[in-house]
């Protein structure tokens, strides 16, 4: 005879006890209820990821992280702006949006600051950026920086430039 917590599963005749399979069957149901659970929680924190886009600034030449620095990412339909949002990038030179239902064909990204160059395009296509990611063209210092860079899916990576002296100096003045 074999016992489960005090449980016996076979009685004398070697039937199935009719307590111990309504505890089977419960068990099944909690254990394949939890596992659905357990899909439906994967499946709604992909499909909202896929809502998100990280932009990574870098310097154009160095490559590293530009922290502190406002990006604005716009959405436009017939030359009418219907959508705009602002965040600074971290430490890590990281900013991160959440764009709105219907997700755009296109999205533009500025980035110029009184102290930083524009190094990149400034409209891009959010099929590819949420898919593969998006390293933009860097059109300062010959697009040649130290290392190769690579972009998640969802990322896109744009580069900039500290501006000079006189380069501010000439913003200033009108």
């Amino acid at each position: 005879m074999l016992s489960l917590n005090h449980i016996t599963l076979r009685g004398s005749w070697g039937m199935i006890h009719p307590e111990a399979a309504g505890r089977r069957a419960l068990r099944k149901f909690i254990y394949t209820t939890l596992g659905l659970i357990f899909v439906f929680i994967t499946c709604a924190r992909t499909l909202s990821a896929s809502k998100i886009i990280t932009v990574r600034l870098l310097d154009a030449k160095t490559g590293k992280p530009l922290a502190k620095n406002g990006v604005t990412l716009t959405i436009s339909e017939n030359g009418k702006v219907v959508f705009r949002s602002h965040s600074n990038t971290n430490s890590n030179g990281v900013a991160v949006f959440n764009l709105p239902e219907p997700i755009p064909e296109r999205i533009g990204l500025t980035y110029a600051t009184a102290d930083l160059g524009t190094c990149s395009d400034v409209e891009f296509p959010t099929g590819e950026i949420l898919t593969a990611g998006l390293v933009s063209k860097n059109r300062c210092y010959a697009g040649k920086l130290p290392r190769a860079v690579t972009a998640r899916p969802g990322e896109i990576i744009l580069f900039g430039r500290p501006l000079t002296f006189w380069e501010r100096t000439r913003r200033e003045i009108p």
